[in-house]
């Protein structure tokens, strides 16, 4: 193999372990699964936290366990930042509804603009079918960004209902 195939290869493996190694400590931080070691200052911090008693401040280092790619896995089923699947709160039914009426806004704005090209002269009626598709897209994305923040919400709220326990 050539040397620059070989270490381009060799590059993007190490960014892709780099990448995978970051996704892991994020992950084991919102677990709070990590150990909080003092340091000096010189030395490379994560953190500081500032003593009153003796006015200075404390650096501390995160140390991460080591994790397998399979306990990983299994720890992503806990990320509180994970996507949620809709449950019975109506956000499966409402994203339904929302498409159905995409659908239909976008059926009723081709057949306007169709009947303004067949009567030469009809902006009135084009003008109403690009409103009527652009009123269905606005109306379809506002419904998906309410259901993406309620999913959020969701999870934030089983993770805190975990850490209670």
């Amino acid at each position: 193999m050539d040397t620059k195939v070989k270490a381009f290869l060799q590059q993007k493996q190490d960014e892709k372990d780099a990448a995978l190694l970051k996704d892991k400590q994020r992950l084991l931080k919102c677990l709070n699964l990590f150990d909080k070691v003092e340091v000096e200052k010189d030395d490379g911090y994560d953190t500081s936290v500032y003593n009153h008693e003796t006015g200075k401040y404390i650096f501390y280092k995160y140390v991460f366990p080591e994790i397998t790619d399979e306990e990983y896995k299994k720890l992503l089923n806990h990320d509180p930042n994970r996507e949620v699947e809709p449950e019975s709160n109506g956000e499966e039914g409402l994203f339904i509804i929302a498409s159905i009426e995409l659908g239909l806004c976008v059926l009723a704005g081709v057949i306007c603009l169709m009947e303004a090209a067949a009567d030469y002269g009809g902006g009135m009626i084009a003008m109403s079918g690009a409103i009527a598709i652009l009123v269905g897209l606005v109306q379809f994305w506002t419904v998906k960004v309410f259901t993406n923040i309620s999913r959020k919400a969701t999870a934030i709220y089983k993770s805190l209902q975990k850490r209670e326990e």
